[in-house]
């Protein structure tokens, strides 16, 4: 669901898929995460985060709508 909801986004032109996981999240909310982290990576699984960092993805989520 949410890898639909982002290519909707990115459909509309609301992101970009080399928008910054950070620039979405803000600096505090993955802060093991490489600056560089883009959403294409996080939805191609290549981010290189692993399990344990993704408690704070539910803000991406709330973000989203």
């Amino acid at each position: 669901m949410t890898a639909l909801a982002v290519m909707s986004l990115v459909e509309d032109g609301t992101l970009d898929l080399a928008t910054t996981a950070r620039s979405v999240l803000g600096p505090d909310h993955l802060p093991l995460v490489d600056d560089g982290v883009t959403l294409e990576h996080l939805l191609a699984h290549r981010s290189g985060i692993g399990d344990g960092a993704w408690a704070p993805a539910r803000f991406l989520v709330e973000w989203l709508g």
